[in-house]
């Protein structure tokens, strides 16, 4: 019993880690000059602007579908672990636990170019 609380925390510190970026991770490296241009984040013309208005539109929804599965996943990882017993896990259970991290850090990079 202790391994599945064991093995849960690990999943729930994993995904925690994966969603929340650390503030090493987001450190910007300089550009090649040592001067990072400013980004100038509106467009210039109206057709621009309605383009990036689409991107972002569907960007957004590929978010929630990609957050429907992740909720999918870990509630399916959850009843998988609730059926092992304490001595052993599936390998399932350890694949499923991968889907989760790399779908999780594909919601986190979706979420920084939003």
């Amino acid at each position: 019993m202790r391994q599945i609380h064991w093995f849960r925390a690990v999943i729930l510190l994993t995904i925690y880690l994966v969603l929340l970026d650390s503030p090493f991770r987001a450190q910007r490296r300089p550009s090649p000059g040592g001067i990072n241009p400013p980004i100038s984040t509106e467009p210039s013309s109206p057709l621009q602007q309605t383009l990036r208005r689409r991107i972002v539109k569907a960007s957004y929804e590929q978010l929630q579908k990609d957050t429907d599965e992740l909720v999918k996943l870990t509630t399916e990882l959850k009843a998988e672990v609730d059926k092992a017993n304490e001595d052993t896990l599936s390998l399932s259970v350890i694949k499923k636990a991968e889907e989760i991290e790399k779908l999780a850090e594909k919601i986190r990079n979706r979420m920084k170019n939003l």
